[in-house]
């Protein structure tokens, strides 16, 4: 319909085009990217099962992430880097009216567009529904960088379920209810190719270490550094044999280099990087319940009060062990509350208040977390230094990064 009352260019989708559309993870933000103007510049159209990384679009022009996110009148997204706290499911919701610019006054907190989500409410009469979506490995083929390493395929496995239910608490107190659950189980595959340290070089023997065209690569002695005879800089000598001579590998390094596993494959020719391959799986846990209860009390006077409770957790697979992989594990508990009330005194007067509150914690755990890095020997004045209990993360040329030593717990809130 024509809206002749504002300069508004605005769509709003309603539930049963929210319901129809096809949504990948079921989080109703992605349908956001279905108007004209709205791009996500930083991320794309995001594919997470978590709800932080779907108002990461821009509109109009606008910076990423600058619009204003509402969620039944309430801001919805954190106030400090701006991640969407919870998202309610798409059983939930009513209608999504977009507005890309010319939008009234009332909407601030904005350079590009407000997108304004407003939940449903119960009916006089009961109405329930439940659904379940499957999809597993059965009809995928393997990657490409499980064919090239010979590794089988690893089965992707994504089972969403829910209900929802909705009706009358009191029908003569005009008094309704409206819930919903949702589940998520998925098992996300993943393959790690790695160039790992050889039995020779563990050693410290580099006799048959070579680059890609087949020459030697010479390691040189560290403590042989001076000053150029012949010119500028500094020249070194070579080891002999290109070996490293036991009494210099550092006894840190020893314990370091124990932390990467054994290499599992031949590598490239010469070189013999790429020498490990290892798949597994992200196992992430989701439930997300929604809450609504709405009164009117009169003809002229209505109230309600809506909850949104997530959780969801990933777990990452372990290639190397030990506390040594890269990747971590996270868990983000979350909750949006609002309460609402409108008021008619006049036909020509409408008072809407709306309270609200969210809090969101984002637990990043690096995969050595609880290890004390003495362990490697490290003197204890230096480890107590550390922010966390995590070992140090070690990067060198050529071989792989040992360690994520990130460890975040953050609380994000927005009121």
């Amino acid at each position: 319909m024509l809206d002749t009352q504002s300069a508004n260019r605005a769509v709003t989708l309603d539930q049963q085009t929210v319901l129809d559309l096809p949504v990948n993870a079921r989080n109703p933000f992605a349908l956001v990217h279905a108007n004209a103007g709205v791009i996500a510049v930083r991320t794309g159209i995001s594919q997470a099962t978590q709800d932080q990384n779907h108002n990461r679009f821009s509109m109009n022009g606008g910076r990423g992430q600058a619009g204003l996110t509402l969620i039944d009148g309430v801001p919805a997204a954190a106030v400090d880097w701006g991640g969407l706290i919870a998202s309610p499911s798409v059983d939930s919701v009513q209608e999504v009216n977009i507005a890309r610019n010319q939008f009234d006054a009332q909407f601030g907190k904005s350079d590009g567009g407000v997108v304004n989500m407003i939940t449903r409410g119960g009916q006089n009469d009961f109405h329930g529904s439940f659904f379940e979506f499957l999809r597993n490995n059965v009809l995928d083929a393997n990657s490409w960088q499980n064919n090239r390493a010979g590794l089988p395929r690893v089965g992707f496995q994504r089972n969403q379920f829910g209900a929802a239910i909705g009706g009358p608490i009191s029908r003569s107190k005009r008094l309704f209810f409206f819930g919903t659950y949702e589940g998520l189980r998925q098992g996300s595959p993943g393959t790690n190719t790695s160039s790992l340290p050889t039995a020779q070089q563990r050693a410290g023997d580099f006799s048959n270490t070579r680059n890609g065209d087949g020459s030697l690569a010479v390691i040189y002695n560290p403590f042989s550094a001076r000053p150029n005879p012949n010119g500028s800089g500094v020249v070194r000598d070579p080891f002999p044999d290109n070996r490293i001579p036991a009494n210099l590998i550092n006894p840190i390094a020893r314990n370091v280099l124990a932390l990467y596993p054994e290499p599992n494959a031949p590598g490239d020719p010469f070189t013999f990087t790429r020498n490990f391959n290892k798949s597994g799986k992200t196992i992430t846990t989701n439930d997300r319940v929604d809450a609504r209860i709405d009164w009117a009390k009169s003809e002229n006077w209505t109230m309600f009060g809506r909850f949104t409770k997530a959780w969801q957790e990933n777990v990452a697979p372990e290639f190397f062990g030990n506390g040594a992989d890269t990747n971590f594990s996270d868990v983000n508990p979350r909750h949006h509350v609002v309460i609402g009330t409108t008021c008619t005194p006049s036909p020509s007067w409408v008072v809407n208040a709306v309270l609200g509150s969210g809090r969101w914690r984002e637990n990043q755990n690096s995969p050595s977390k609880g290890l004390n890095a003495t362990a490697l020997g490290f003197s204890p004045s230096l480890v107590s230094q550390f922010q966390t209990e995590t070992y140090p993360e070690f990067q060198m040329q050529n071989y792989a990064t040992l360690n994520n030593r990130g460890y975040s717990n953050p609380v994000r809130r927005n009121a």
